[in-house]
Parts: C-alpha cells; structure tokens; sequence
C-alpha cells in the first residue's frame, strides 16, 4: 500500500514532527519509531526512506534550514507548509500533533510534551526562488568578509601578546554560515608568532605574497568561531590561531584524514588555550569538524 498518495493528516504530522524537534528528524531511530507511529493512526504503510524525502521536502521550504533541502515533493507539501504561517493554524496543527501522540505513541517519552509543542514559535516559509537568492548573498558576503579580513591582516603591524583569558563581550549571535567578528590583528600577531610557517610542518612548501613578501599562510581558528557561545572566555585569541598552508588548511576541513591534523594541532595547543581559560577534550574539539 506504499504507493498510495499521502493524505493530508500525513503530511501534516510529518511536518509537526519535524517542525517540533529538528534533530529527531534527522536520527533514523526517531524516523523509524515515528513511521510505525504514524501507520498504526492511518493503517497505511510508509518506508523510512519516506518519511525522510517528505522531510527533505519540509526543509526546503524552510527558512530556518540553512541549507537547501530537496524539491519536488508536490504541492500538497508545499500547501500544508504554507497554511502554518498562519498563528492559529499553527497552533491547531500542534494540538493535532500532541493529540495523535498521546493515542498511537507507544513511546510517548521520546516526543517532544504537548506543553513544548504548543510554545513553538510559527516556522517561516520561503520559496525556492527566495532561498537561492539568499543563500547567494550569504556567501558573496561571506566571500567578501573573508577577502577583506585576509587583507586587514597585513595591514596590521604584529604586537607582542600573552596567553591570558579575554572576555567574550559584544554580540555572541552567528550568521547562517556561523561567522562572528575577528579581530585582525590578533591573526596577525598569531601568524607572525609562527614565524609565516605551516604549524603542521615547517617543510610544507610556501609562496610569497605579492603584497608583503612574506611567506603566504592562513589563520585557521582552531575552535571555531561559531562555538563562541559555549564559552565564557574569547574564541578569537592567538592561542586559538593556527598558521597552515593552503593544502592543510583545506584539509582540515575537507579531508578524509583530518582528525589526524587536528590531534596534532590540539597536543600543540591545549596547554596555550587553557591559559586563556579554554577547556575542551579531543573528543570534543572532532566533533566541531563532523
């Protein structure tokens, strides 16, 4: 009975379920547990795989997802998303929700309580055309954020610094890319400490700067910047500066083996961030880069 064309109270409690805890909506487990919920209400059978592309489809349209989810899941979808920015929709929707919870949901314990769901705030939506426009802006912002911030860098005289705690003060909040402030003189303080070398292997090959001629490296916070606000103490502190080469620097980010550089890089530098009142594991600096 799979191929049977989603109902609209299926459609809507998908979306309650992933409106109502994101992160569930992305664990399998919680995605299997609520497909059996959801057929023992409607007696039809959905895969997991499903619920999953319908939720991709919710995604999509909104505004909240940083990323793009996936079109083409059919207007009813988009029609079901489009009713709840409506107030009093939404709150019948979540009435809805914590009504079909409590009667078919053997697992009540696992699901958000009726009285979160009705606090829930009303999703925004947004059309594809809208989506890739702003994502567009975001990263020819972030672009040109970046280019000016590698620019400022050597614009600043190094100063000498010492590793001591720094307050985290001004606005905490991060943009959809996770990009707070940095301060370019601390880069360039951090670069010049290293003496323009890869922290990975003084014997990685450099070029030279046109503007400088000095050794081309690039700062890489080790901790990164948008996990500001676990922390009391400044993220944006040379201790938390990495000077790397190109090809390392895109590893650590891309990299199949990048644990390996960033083990290396937290031996280096545990002890200097502890004196800036930055404590984390291993464990915890990796789970930054998943």
């Amino acid at each position: 009975m799979k191929n049977n064309p989603w109902t609209k109270k299926e459609l809507e409690m998908t979306l309650a379920f992933y409106l109502s805890d994101k992160s569930s909506a992305v664990s399998i487990k919680k995605i299997i547990m609520f497909n059996k919920d959801l057929s023992r209400m409607t007696g039809i059978y959905r895969t997991a795989n499903s619920i999953g592309l319908r939720i991709s489809n919710y995604k999509a349209y909104d505004a909240d997802f940083p990323g793009n989810g996936l079109y083409g899941g059919g207007k009813a979808a988009e029609n079901v998303f489009m009713e709840q920015q409506n107030p009093e929709t939404f709150s019948k929707l979540m009435e809805d929700y914590a009504d079909f919870l409590d009667a078919f949901c053997p697992e009540r314990e696992e699901y958000p309580s009726r009285e979160e769901l009705l606090n829930l705030a009303v999703p925004h939506f947004v059309t594809k055309g809208m989506r890739y426009s702003t994502i567009q802006k975001e990263i020819n912002r972030e672009k040109e954020d970046n280019y000016e911030y590698q620019n400022s860098i050597f614009k600043k005289t190094p100063r000498p610094f010492s590793d001591l705690p720094v307050t985290a003060t001004g606005n905490k909040s991060i943009t959809s890319f996770g990009k707070i402030n940095r301060d370019p003189q601390k880069a360039a303080n951090a670069l010049a400490f290293a003496n323009y070398y890869c922290e990975i292997d003084h014997a990685h090959p450099l070029f030279i700067r046109k503007s400088t001629s000095l050794p081309y490296t690039e700062p890489h916070h080790l901790i990164p910047l948008s996990m500001q606000g676990e922390y009391d103490f400044s993220l944006d502190v040379e201790a938390n500066i990495i000077s790397l080469c190109s090809n390392c620097h895109n590893e650590i980010h891309y990299g199949k083996e990048n644990f390996k550089l960033i083990s290396l890089l937290y031996q280096k530098r545990i002890y200097r961030l502890e004196k800036c009142g930055i404590k984390l594991s291993l464990r915890k600096l990796k789970s930054f880069y998943r």
